[in-house]
């Protein structure tokens, strides 16, 4: 028989207050027993429930009073052959135990006292023992003996009855094509919550400038959120990509800004790009960066060479940083630090100038050359920016990071000048040596002395290092990281350093040691 998981009960306060035994109808002892299991039925929506078999005949009750119930032909059937099988069997095996046929006995009994309630709300009429197969006519006792559990032929009305389809939960519903609205509508959202982060690298920069973090910690962080840039604006790429990318769209509601601020936008458009009364709003919207990665990606060759930037738009001036005082020197030091900096980032993409650490910035302008038909994406656009706010934040110390890392790459190399050449040795050595050499001033060097470049386009040593201080954090971290895998690698090794501190702190805790000083 098919029976519901729990009674359906009505909400009851744990609460109540005691009632004197008689008060009203049916409020006596029996009731509150009632009540305080029906408490605790209520409590649980979880769970396996056994039911009592004296309880059968009460839920049959109880489903038979609410009237709006109707017992399926099947459970009727279900019911019947149960209450058939079970005093079949008995008259059969009985008479051996008499507890074991009481408690059969009463099982049956409950059986039909819960058919004879559910009765008139059963759908069809009751099971009749001539619907079994036939007999077995061997004569055989042990066969006679389970012809009662028999698979049963059903009957013609049960085949014929029609089947009940359930109706879906799922509503379907026409998907409504992506309108250009929604596209820039998703592309203000993400700009705002870029913008968020934004502001958020700043005060890490800010507490590293002061001496309150470490340089590692906030490279890492900083690294980190572009991560999640990235992946932010990989979740509505589809919807700009079918509007023509994110870069044609932010140059629209540039335009679109530009208009609402009264900005006309073709004034000195051909020298500066885009008229450098909105250079505020240019900033806000990335399209400086935007403007300035066309530029080079126009002019520049995706090839192994490294190229160089010759001083077009002027020098970044490092001591000057972001406090011009008009739009146009502004936007002279975005585009020469910009400028400067993009052609690094290419030559550390590419084979000839690949290493061991690689910032997002790296990896996104590798991804940019290495496909042609590959689109803007706003992330990088906007981390370019936040690299700019770090170099310019930090003013004429943006140096400081580089001094950092060359004092700690000098540290580990006079640690290990004195120990056994070995290969975990050799190794760490060649990781916190590749900066004692530009790798970028070495490979333009080579173009100076083969006449690509003249003397004057060649930028002091370490340049790239000195305005790239998130870059410098990481190959910090990668510095430390490197030197305590390996440091672990060669103390660990079995009789060294870790197995004796090992078994001193064992020797001491079991207080094997005479003297615990």
């Amino acid at each position: 028989m098919s029976l519901p998981k729990k009674p359906r009960l009505g909400k009851i306060s744990s609460k109540r207050k005691k009632k004197k035994k008689g008060n009203g109808k049916g409020k006596g002892p029996d009731h509150a027993k009632a009540l305080k299991q029906a408490g605790k039925l209520a409590q649980s929506s979880e769970g396996k429930y056994i039911i009592k078999v004296k309880d059968f005949e009460n839920m049959a009750k109880f489903v038979a009073d609410t009237n709006s119930i109707e017992v399926p032909y099947r459970t009727a059937i279900a019911l019947e052959r149960g209450i058939w099988v079970r005093r079949s069997f008995s008259k059969q095996v009985g008479g051996r135990d008499y507890r074991s046929d009481a408690t059969h006995a009463y099982f049956v009994n409950v059986l039909e006292k819960v058919r004879d309630t559910l009765k008139p709300i059963m759908e069809a009429g009751l099971f009749h023992p001539e619907d079994t197969a036939r007999k077995d006519k061997t004569g055989k006792p042990l066969s006679s003996t389970f012809d009662c559990l028999n698979v049963y032929t059903p009957s013609e009305a049960f085949l014929n009855a029609p089947d009940i389809t359930p109706e879906p939960s799922v509503q379907y519903t026409v998907e409504q094509e992506p309108t250009l609205e929604d596209a820039k509508f998703a592309l203000l959202t993400l700009l705002g919550d870029l913008e968020n982060i934004k502001d958020e690298i700043s005060e890490l920069w800010k507490q590293y400038a002061a001496g309150k973090m470490d340089l590692a910690a906030v490279a890492v962080a900083t690294n980190t959120a572009f991560e999640i840039a990235q992946s932010w604006e990989n979740e509505v790429k589809d919807l700009l990509d079918k509007f023509d990318g994110s870069a044609v769209l932010l140059d629209s509601l540039f335009q679109s800004a530009c208009k609402t601020n009264g900005v006309d936008m073709t004034t000195g458009q051909k020298s500066n790009l885009f008229n450098v009364e909105a250079y505020q709003l240019a900033k806000t919207m990335h399209i400086n960066t935007m403007s300035c990665l066309k530029s080079y990606i126009k002019d520049s060759k995706a090839a192994d060479t490294i190229n160089t930037y010759k001083g077009k738009f002027g020098r970044y001036d490092e001591k000057l940083g972001a406090k011009g005082k008009k739009n146009s020197e502004k936007w002279t030091q975005d585009r020469a630090a910009i400028m400067t900096l993009l052609p690094d980032l290419q030559f550390f993409g590419t084979k000839a100038g690949q290493g061991n650490v690689e910032d997002e910035l790296i990896r996104g302008i590798s991804e940019l050359f290495g496909d042609p038909n590959k689109r803007l994406s706003v992330w990088l656009l906007w981390a370019l920016n936040v690299w700019l706010d770090i170099l310019q934040g930090l003013g004429f110390s943006c140096g400081q990071a580089y001094g950092e890392l060359k004092q700690e790459s000098l540290k580990i190399q006079k640690a290990l000048l004195n120990l056994p050449a070995t290969p975990e040795r050799k190794e760490v050595l060649q990781v916190v040596t590749r900066w004692n050499r530009d790798p970028t001033y070495i490979a333009r060097m080579t173009m100076l002395e083969n006449g690509s470049i003249k003397s004057g386009d060649l930028l002091p040593e370490f340049t790239f290092l000195r305005r790239h201080p998130t870059f410098c954090g990481l190959l910090l971290h990668h510095y430390r990281s490197h030197l305590q895998w390996r440091s672990v690698e060669v103390a660990a090794h079995s009789g060294g350093l870790m197995c004796t501190t090992q078994l001193y702190h064992a020797l001491r805790n079991e207080n094997r040691l005479s003297d615990k000083r």
